[in-house]
C-alpha cells in the first residue's frame, strides 16, 4: 500500500510551462473526458448553481484559473443558457501552447475570453468577478502557493470561489493507473494522472489552507474521488 498519508511533492509533465507537441493536445482532450465521465464538470456546475442561487440578476461573471483544454468553460456557458443567465468566462492558462489549443476549442463560444496569463500576477482589480474557480489547478502547487491561490481567488471573486480539485485515496491512484493503462493514448496523461491524485487533498487538508488564507468554506467529496470545495464571500 502506498503512503498517502502526506501530499505528495514531485513532477508533473503539465507544470513546465512551455511543454508542447501531439502528446499534449492528447493529453488535453483525455481530461476533458475524464472531466465529463468523473466529476470535473458534474461538480464544478453543481457548485456553481449553488453559489448562483445567492446572486440576483441575469448576468454572471466567471473568472476560470488553469483552463486546460476549456471544457469546463465551456459547460458553465451551456449551465447559463439553460438557465436564462448571460454568463461570460475569463479562462487562463500560462501555457502558450494550452491557451491556442482552448481557443480553438472554444471559438465557438464568444461568451468565453481565453488569456494567457501568470495566476500568480493577474491584471484584474479586486472584484472584478462574481466568481472565481479553479479545476484540477490547486493540486500543482505546495501548501504555501495553495495558500497564496486562495487569496487571490477571494480577492478577485466578489460573491465567492469554487475549487474542484482530486480527493486523495488508494482507490483513486490505482484506479487512474488502470484507466489510463487501458484507455490512455498519452503519454503525459499515463504520468501525470497518477501522481495529480498522490498531490490531491484530503478534506481537513483543504479546510485548513483555506483558513490560512482568510476563507471560510464548505468542502464535501464527490464522484469520483474529487473533492469540491465553496466559499461565499
Amino acid at each position: 500500500m502506498l503512503d498517502l498519508s502526506l501530499r505528495a511533492g514531485g513532477y508533473e509533465y503539465m507544470d513546465e510551462a512551455d511543454v508542447v507537441g501531439p502528446d499534449l493536445e492528447r493529453c488535453l482532450v483525455e481530461l476533458a473526458r475524464v472531466n465529463r465521465y468523473l466529476g470535473g464538470v458534474a461538480g464544478s456546475l453543481q457548485a456553481l448553481d449553488e453559489l448562483a442561487s445567492n446572486i440576483s440578476g441575469k448576468h454572471l461573471s466567471v473568472l476560470d484559473l488553469g483552463t486546460g483544454a476549456g471544457d469546463i468553460p465551456a459547460a458553465m456557458v451551456r449551465w447559463g443558457q439553460g438557465k436564462g443567465v448571460e454568463l461570460s468566462v475569463t479562462t487562463i492558462d500560462f501555457n502558450p501552447h494550452i491557451v491556442a489549443f482552448a481557443q480553438v476549442q472554444l471559438a465557438h463560444l464568444p461568451q468565453v475570453e481565453v488569456r494567457r496569463e501568470d495566476a500568480f500576477a493577474l491584471p484584474f482589480a479586486a472584484d472584478s468577478f462574481d466568481i472565481v474557480h479553479a479545476g484540477l489547478f490547486l493540486h500543482h502547487f505546495d501548501a504555501e502557493r495553495v495558500v497564496e491561490l486562495l487569496n487571490i481567488m477571494r480577492r478577485l471573486g466578489r460573491r465567492g470561489l469554487i475549487v474542484n480539485d482530486l480527493y486523495r485515496h488508494q482507490l483513486a491512484y490505482w484506479g487512474i493507473r488502470c484507466c489510463d493503462a487501458l484507455f490512455s493514448r498519452s503519454r503525459m496523461a499515463q504520468h501525470d494522472g497518477p501522481q495529480s491524485v498522490l498531490r490531491g487533498f484530503r478534506v481537513d487538508e483543504l479546510v485548513s489552507l483555506a483558513k490560512r488564507a482568510g476563507v471560510e468554506l464548505a468542502a464535501r467529496r464527490h464522484w469520483a474521488f474529487r473533492l469540491v470545495v465553496t466559499a461565499v464571500k
